[in-house]
């Protein structure tokens, strides 16, 4: 017995799954798979060859203009290599500002100054 022909023009025809369609199917699926499994290697966070390591801490700053370029990259180099501890910019600008001493820290101090605590109830 054999099967009808596939009318691509009709729509509206029944489908023959014919032998040769279960072999393109079944390349096709395992080639779907076989690509869902590259994207699983690849995706995959190193576990080994991974090098741990520290950044070291920026300079001080003193408010030299010709040491901000320097100073700001090598607290960009902390922040990269450290994401988790820096999540807002806020917590930036507090670990800029810890290296800030001379005339930088008395320009910052009127920024991060006396700020209004809660009245403790007792």
């Amino acid at each position: 017995m054999s099967n009808p022909p596939n009318n691509p023009e009709d729509p509206s025809a029944p489908f023959t799954f014919t032998v040769a369609y279960q072999e393109d199917f079944n390349k096709m699926i395992d080639t779907i798979i076989e690509l869902q499994n590259r994207i699983k290697e690849l995706t995959k966070k190193p576990t080994t060859n991974t090098i741990d390591f520290t950044v070291r801490e920026p300079e001080t700053f003193t408010g030299k203009c010709h040491q901000l370029s320097c100073f700001l990259g090598q607290c960009q180099m902390v922040f990269d290599a450290q994401p988790n501890k820096f999540p807002s910019d806020f917590s930036k600008i507090l670990y800029i500002s810890s290296h800030f001493h001379d005339s930088a820290f008395n320009w910052i101090q009127l920024y991060i100054g006396p700020r209004k605590r809660p009245t403790p109830f007792m």
